[in-house]
């Protein structure tokens, strides 16, 4: 008698763990872009090939700092949702961002929302998609680490991490 019981409830334990993952957004790859500043100096950034470029005119206040996060978004749910905000407590603000070629000059623009197709990704990259960080409230340097939110009409809330990194 005992040993059906171990049985049943072994079975069970066997058929639970070999059950499929419910579905749900991920954010792989995450990662932000090192910003330093200071009120009297040019914020900078760091470039691709490692050299420091100005972000903003020496002088700016930090509070008109900006940076950017970079991630892939995987909506692994049956069915499309829309990336309407995202929060981090480093900025004042964070706003969904494209860039593209307008007549040959790159441009940037916010956007209201943008749609994830159910089962697709969508990536966030340098010269694309991107999450605007505006008014920084610190230096963002390398190694450390932040917490983001983004919200989705259907799905709600996510959070995750990012890296700040020199790109």
């Amino acid at each position: 008698m005992w040993l059906n019981r171990i049985a049943i409830v072994m079975l069970v334990f066997v058929l639970v763990s070999c059950a499929p993952k419910p579905a749900e957004m991920r954010v792989k790859d995450a990662w932000i872009r090192a910003a330093v500043m200071d009120d009297g100096a040019a914020q900078t950034t760091t470039s691709e090939t490692g050299e420091n470029i100005p972000m903003m005119p020496s002088g700016t206040h930090s509070s008109q700092a900006t940076s950017a996060i970079y991630f892939v978004l995987e909506n692994g749910t049956d069915q499309a949702d829309r990336l309407v905000a995202a929060e981090c407590d480093a900025a004042q603000s964070v706003e969904i961002h494209e860039t593209r070629m307008n007549d040959d000059i790159m441009m940037m623009r916010p956007v209201d929302a943008l749609e994830i197709p159910a089962g697709e990704t969508l990536e966030f990259t340098p010269g694309g998609y991107h999450l605007m960080l505006i008014g920084l409230t610190s230096d963002l340097r390398a190694g450390e680490t932040l917490a983001f939110t983004l919200v989705f009409e259907k799905t709600g809330a996510l959070q995750f991490q990012a890296q700040v990194r020199a790109p």
